[in-house]
């Protein structure tokens, strides 16, 4: 059974692949990535032809070879993303196997692989995909090193120190907590302090750092050696500095140049539906695990996937930027607690309350799954997307506990009935919702009616999807530019509604060529949900002609 919903926990991550990258992050990511291709320039970062520092290189690397491979697409984009995650997922079973035994790792692999906000984060793919798979990756080999290889680490210090730094130039320096903390955690539960200054854990720090230096010298190519630069509506803007130190302490206390608001319970109830099915198992496991320990330790109790998901989780918390979606990289040492916990349920009472959770989580996926589909009404729906539920229907009630046992069967059950809920949202829900994204649908619009216009550009707002779709240069002119470049040539404008206006008020003759439907696709409404009430919600986009009457010849 394990190998049959492996396989099925793997095509469901699959199907994302030709889903339509959802902005602004995943498509901003995507064309800041098309952007080096197409320049030929592998050490600056330009989004919507500016200067651009937010993150660092390596995951614009990997997806500059995807696209050099396989062409600017959205399959070019996400498939080395959804590699990390399985590698994300081997290295989850690696650990768990190490630590536990061979039932739990294959039970962490699947509670990993069905974590619900993993799935649907392969429908934009920001850095935490590739995160997933790098800290998993670095503390397995940490922990190989801590384990059995002496005082200077051997060949896993190594790896480590290189996933690390692969990590760190993802997303910066603060994917060091999980790693470090992992190891940490476990010296100082097991109160083993002089494994804390041993050799080997300084030279991880050195090669670390060696193997950061591409990253270094790519910010100081791009600002370092250029304190002229205007960034972030200043100059003299050290990118080193900000990589190291400014996006890290900046967001955490809120006083860097991106600003958000940090409230300190939002991961202890988002960590409910993102780990859905198992959100509550994991508080559960979480508990379980100090009760355990408290007020001794128990010999050989493994402590590197607590540490590591207990103090990153606590810094999420007390930061001043917070987004749901920091939550992903701590999903394989969740998926570790919450198999370890499951497999040593024994009492009744445990194994009781353990089934009737599950029970109601399944149920609640699928009212919610059935309410999704009443009220979006995401038609037509393909026929296979009701086949496939059908088979996994049918799968669902072959399994029984007198053939496999209580626990198993609850277990499998889980994992096909958020196999069902994603099946539906990728060939489904999602398909219809990019629909509303204005940016992609136009682009694909004007590639296929324009694909010889020159003089493209958008005006208005700013839109990363249009940015990737579209197969034409892109230009960003102002209002004053468009003017005088309507002169001579008409040019097509994508426009919001205020900026339709204007460039009718400045006395330039505007032809509507086409209306595209608009909403904020990471703002998921109510009326927006609700097909009755869509259409009085919806904002508008032109593709718009402008010119300006007679054009200017030359002679």
């Amino acid at each position: 059974m394990w190998y049959a919903l492996l396989g099925i926990a793997l095509s469901i991550h699959l199907l994302t692949l030709p889903v339509t990258i959802m902005g602004p992050d995943g498509a901003r990511y995507a064309s800041i990535a098309k952007t080096m291709v197409e320049n030929g320039n592998y050490f600056e970062l330009y989004l919507n032809g500016e200067e651009w520092l937010d993150k660092p290189h390596f995951q614009f690397w990997v997806t500059a070879l995807s696209y050099e491979l396989f062409g600017i697409n959205t399959f070019a984009y996400k498939f080395p993303a959804i590699l990390f995650i399985f590698l994300g997922a081997f290295y989850t079973y690696r650990l768990a196997e190490r630590l536990y035994n061979q039932e739990v790792a294959r039970w962490s692999a699947l509670i990993f692989l069905t974590a619900e906000h993993l799935i649907i984060s392969n429908v934009d793919v920001r850095a935490e995909s590739y995160l997933t798979g790098l800290i998993i990756a670095a503390v397995y080999h940490f922990y190989r090193s801590h384990q059995g290889e002496g005082n200077w680490g051997g060949k896993h210090l190594l790896v480590g120190a290189l996933f690390s730094a692969m990590a760190v130039m993802t997303k910066g320096v603060y994917v060091l907590v999980p790693i470090g903390f992992s190891v940490i955690g476990q010296i100082v539960m097991q109160r083993q302090w002089r494994q804390l200054f041993q050799p080997k854990w300084f030279l991880a720090i050195l090669l670390t750092a060696i193997f950061l230096t591409p990253e270094l010298y790519a910010l100081y190519y791009q600002f370092d050696a250029h304190p002229e630069k205007v960034v972030f509506g200043q100059t003299g803007v050290s990118g080193i500095r900000f990589f190291l130190w400014d996006s890290q302490w900046g967001r955490f206390s809120n006083t860097g140049p991106i600003k958000g608001r940090g409230d300190f319970f939002l991961f202890f109830h988002t960590v409910l539906w993102a780990f859905l099915p198992w959100g509550i198992l994991l508080y559960a496991a979480v508990i379980r695990k100090f009760r355990r320990n408290i007020p001794k330790v128990k010999n050989g109790e493994e402590f590197y996937t607590l540490s590591a998901a207990l103090v990153t989780f606590l810094l999420f918390s007390l930061s001043g930027f917070q987004l749901p979606y920091y939550l992903n990289i701590l999903f394989p040492f969740f998926a570790i607690l919450t198999s370890a916990y499951i497999y040593r349920l024994t009492a009744k009472g445990g194994v009781r309350f353990y089934t009737v959770v599950q029970y109601i989580t399944i149920g609640l996926l699928f009212l919610a799954g059935v309410s999704l589909h009443f009220f979006f009404r995401p038609e037509p729906s393909p026929v296979w997307l009701w086949i496939g539920l059908s088979v996994l229907g049918g799968l669902f009630f072959l399994v029984r506990a007198k053939d496999q046992g209580l626990k198993p069967v609850v277990f499998w059950r889980s994992c096909i009935a958020a196999f069902m809920v994603n099946l539906y949202l990728m060939l489904a829900f999602y398909p219809k919702l990019l629909s509303y994204q204005a940016g992609s649908e136009a682009a694909w619009y004007i590639n296929e009616h324009f694909p010889e216009e020159e003089e493209v550009t958008i005006f208005g707002w700013t839109n990363s999807a249009f940015t990737f779709y579209l197969d034409q240069p892109l230009h960003w002119y102002d209002l004053e530019t468009i003017r005088r470049k309507a002169k001579a040539e008409d040019l097509l404008v994508l426009a919001t509604p205020e900026g339709y206006e204007e460039l009718m008020e400045a006395g330039m003759e505007t032809e509507v060529i086409r209306t595209f439907d608009y909403w904020r696709l990471t703002l998921l409404t109510g009326p927006f949900l609700h097909y009755k009430t869509r259409d009085e919600v919806l904002e508008k986009r032109f593709l718009l002609r402008v010119g300006q009457g007679d054009k200017e010849t030359g002679g």
